[in-house]
């Protein structure tokens, strides 16, 4: 199984972190600490990479830092 790499943006707001990924469209999520943004991060491409394998479309490739 190959592993790829998504470049998570991380913002902070109003005390609540927040991140996006520029790779897979539509994929947000947030948390009160950074832990808890990483780890709602990695179920956050999970589920979109879930969705797209599921409806045969393409998987980015990736190349970001994470």
């Amino acid at each position: 199984m190959e592993a790829f790499k998504y470049l998570r943006v991380v913002n902070k707001e109003d005390g609540r972190y927040w991140a996006w990924f520029p790779e897979l469209p539509a994929s947000f999520t947030d948390g009160d600490t950074l832990e808890e943004l990483r780890l709602n991060a990695k179920e956050a491409v999970y589920g979109v990479l879930s969705l797209r394998h599921d409806e045969g479309r393409e998987i980015p490739e990736g190349g970001g830092m994470g």
